[in-house]
């Protein structure tokens, strides 16, 4: 399985899942970043249809306010993709997203079973204003947004 990070993440971040991940037993997902795979200049309209063909899952902190949106790519290019939400994105630190993927990294896995193009979001649960705890949620998108949780 491979994993592809965009450019709202750090290289050394995922170099760091990488070397974490290398203790998994085989296969071993491969976590790359777009940086691995494109120029540091390419725009998601770009790369995101060169990975149709690809077995792989996105994961992003991209909410999509600017064109072209990254949400709707992935939705017209039936790419799986994984939202960090927003309020994960600005109040979790580094070590906490990345405690978030090794936690959740079941249910990550899971999302590889619904349908091309589903969207899931890595959001935190605060417990005494702490965000140590997370779950991983099924968004759908409607009309170019997100939209609550199905259930």
């Amino acid at each position: 399985m491979r994993i592809i990070f965009d450019a709202t993440f750090g290289e050394g971040w995922v170099e760091a899942l990488r070397s974490f991940f290398q203790i998994h037993k085989e296969p071993r997902p491969l976590f790359l970043h777009i940086y691995h795979m494109f120029d540091r200049n390419v725009k998601d309209n770009e790369w995101i249809p060169k990975v149709v063909g690809q077995d792989c899952l996105i994961i992003t902190a991209d909410t999509g306010r600017m064109a072209p949106r990254l949400p709707l790519l992935c939705k017209q290019y039936k790419k799986t993709y994984i939202l960090i939400s927003p309020t994960m994105h600005n109040k979790c630190n580094q070590f906490q997203k990345a405690r978030a993927i090794i936690v959740l990294w079941p249910e990550i896995v899971n999302t590889m079973e619904h349908p091309r193009g589903s969207c899931f979001q890595i959001q935190p649960i605060p417990i005494d204003g702490v965000y140590e705890r997370f779950r991983l949620v099924k968004k759908q998108i409607k009309k170019g947004k997100e939209t609550k949780p199905v259930p």
